[in-house]
C-alpha cells in the first residue's frame, strides 16, 4: 500500500513508488518499430569496402549496436541466444510471421527480390509444415506400437491362445 494512503504512515517518508514494468525481449518487441523493421533500415545504409573480414565485422558492429538499442540490458552474445531460444513454441516462428509487404517506389529488380524472398518464406513454411506432420505422424505410429504391444502381453499372459 503506497505510504500516502496508510493512516499510520510517517508523513517524513517520501512517497513509495510504483514499480516499471520489465520489458520483455519477446516477438512484439523484435517486430515492433525498433525491432526487424529498424534493423532493415539500417542494412540498407551499411556500405562494404569489399574485404571480407572488415565487411564481416561491420555486419556484426550492425547487429550488436541493433540488440543493444533494442534491448539493453543483454551482451550481445546473450541476445543473439535470447533471440535463438525464444521462451514459447508462438516465438519461434517469429521470422515467417514478419510481414513483407512491398513499400512504395520499389525498383522492378527490388520487387523481384521480394517475390523470390516470399517464395522461399513460403517454402520455408511448407517445410516447417511437413516437419511438424512428420512427428505428429511418427507420435501416432510410436503409440500405436505401443499399444500393440501392451495389448500383446496380456494376451500372452492370459494365456489365452495356449495349446
Amino acid at each position: 500500500m503506497p505510504a500516502a494512503l496508510d493512516a499510520g504512515a510517517d508523513p517524513a517518508s517520501p512517497p513509495v513508488r510504483a514499480r516499471r514494468p520489465v520489458a520483455r525481449l519477446d516477438a512484439d518487441r523484435l517486430l515492433g518499430i525498433r525491432g526487424l523493421p529498424e534493423l532493415v533500415q539500417r542494412a540498407r545504409k551499411l556500405r562494404f569496402k569489399g574485404r571480407g573480414n572488415e565487411d564481416l565485422a561491420r555486419i556484426v558492429d550492425m547487429f550488436r549496436i541493433w540488440g543493444a538499442e533494442l534491448y539493453p540490458k543483454l551482451g550481445f552474445d546473450s541476445f543473439v541466444d535470447r533471440t535463438e531460444h525464444s521462451e514459447s513454441d508462438h516465438d519461434d516462428n517469429v521470422f515467417f510471421a514478419a510481414p513483407t509487404k512491398p513499400s512504395a517506389g520499389l525498383t522492378a529488380a527490388s520487387e523481384d527480390r521480394l517475390a523470390q524472398i516470399e517464395d522461399k518464406r513460403k517454402q520455408a513454411l511448407a517445410r516447417l509444415a511437413a516437419r511438424q506432420a512428420e512427428r505428429d505422424r511418427a507420435q501416432r505410429d510410436k503409440q500405436r506400437a505401443e499399444r500393440e504391444a501392451l495389448v500383446a502381453a496380456m494376451i500372452d499372459d492370459a494365456g489365452v491362445f495356449d495349446n
